[in-house]
């Protein structure tokens, strides 16, 4: 798990979340809300799907593109469970929350190692 998350806001303007992506090689941000719940989440795919649609990015804010009912995962969850649920679901990252509120994030990169050293059955993701 990676903590602290690289996130936005709702009205974070998309130019500003492509220039976060960038600059930390990352491939989304989880989008929250004041009380740090994960309400979205704006990925590499959707800022491209803005730019074929000819959209300035610079006037489009993260809560118009943003995915919704985000999947994510409890601190004390299994890495097994994380596995399952990023393969099932077809996402590449699972962001991690305590009572609700987001804590970290796990994406499919960091799976990958920790089961390179472990069994993933018994190893929690935080």
């Amino acid at each position: 798990m990676v903590s602290p998350v690289i996130c936005a806001g709702v009205t974070t303007r998309i130019s500003d979340i492509a220039e976060k992506l960038y600059k930390n090689k990352i491939t989304g941000v989880p989008i929250i809300n004041e009380d740090k719940q994960v309400i979205g989440v704006v990925s590499e795919r959707d800022i491209c799907e803005l730019i074929l649609q000819g959209k300035e990015l610079q006037y489009v804010q993260a809560e118009e593109v943003m995915a919704r009912n985000v999947i994510t995962a409890d601190k004390n969850s299994f890495v097994i469970a994380a596995i399952k649920s990023i393969v099932e679901n077809q996402i590449m990252r699972l962001p991690v929350v305590d009572d609700g509120k987001l804590i970290g994030i796990v994406t499919r990169h960091d799976l990958l190692k920790v089961i390179t050293n472990k069994s993933p059955d018994f190893y929690s993701i935080s």
